[in-house]
This record gives C-alpha cells, structure tokens and sequence, in this order.
C-alpha cells in the first residue's frame, strides 16, 4: 500500500513538471544583440560562435563591445575582418547573428590557441548583412 501512494505522488510530480516546463520563462529568451550589446549579460558570458560559418567556437564578452574567441587552435588561419556570428547551438541566441568582426589575431609560439580579438566596429571592414 505504501509503495502505491509513492508511485502516485512521483505520478503527479512527473506530469506537473512535463505540463508545465513548456511555461516557465527561459533566462535568454529576452537577451537581444543591438549594435553589437549583448543585452542583459555580464562580463565573461560565453555563447556559441561561428567564423564565416565555418569555424566553430566559444565568444566570452569582455566589455560591452567587445569579445575574445576562445579555443581555435594555432592550426586555423584568421584573418581580420572575418565575420562572427552567433550559431544558435547553445540555445542562448538564436542563429546567424552577427556579433562583430575579427579585429586582432595574436599567435604566440607558447600558448596551444589563438588570442583572437572580435569588436562590433572595426575600422576598414565592410559591414557584411544576411
């Protein structure tokens, strides 16, 4: 009998959170990108990026214009003035926007990836649109 009243409660647990999961409010559903501002994130929030929608790879926003691409191996070739849009992959943003352009490539001979700077304005690339 007491194995019964569990399964009914786990029951009703399980089919209130699958009704109602649908509804809650999801935390990046209202971060928009105007002007290049990821609105609503901090300083080191990381989302899913892309490089001429080929390279794929994390943005980290360091101010409010501003981002630093994380992890693309010394082997990849970038230049400046490369688009980065977003992927859409991580769910946070929805795909193919565009954050900003690379704006400094740095290789050292030490570190295994790229220092690679993206900006929303660079001076001397052609603003690219969908």
């Amino acid at each position: 009998m007491v194995k019964k009243q569990y399964l009914f409660i786990i029951i009703i647990i399980s089919t209130l959170l699958v009704t109602y999961i649908g509804r809650l409010p999801r935390y990046y559903s209202s971060i928009s990108l105007q002007n290049g501002n990821l609105k609503k994130t901090n300083d080191g929030f990381l989302f899913a990026v892309a490089i001429d929608n080929r390279y794929h790879c994390l943005a980290k926003k360091i101010s409010k214009h501003e981002y630093t691409l994380e992890y693309i191996n010394k082997i990849v070739r970038l230049k400046r003035c490369q688009v980065v849009r977003t992927t859409g992959l991580d769910d946070q943003f929805s795909e193919d926007i565009i954050i900003g352009y690379i704006s400094d490539v740095l290789i050292s001979e030490n570190d295994i990836y790229q220092n690679i700077s993206v900006r929303s304005n660079v001076q001397g690339c052609k603003i690219q649109e969908l």
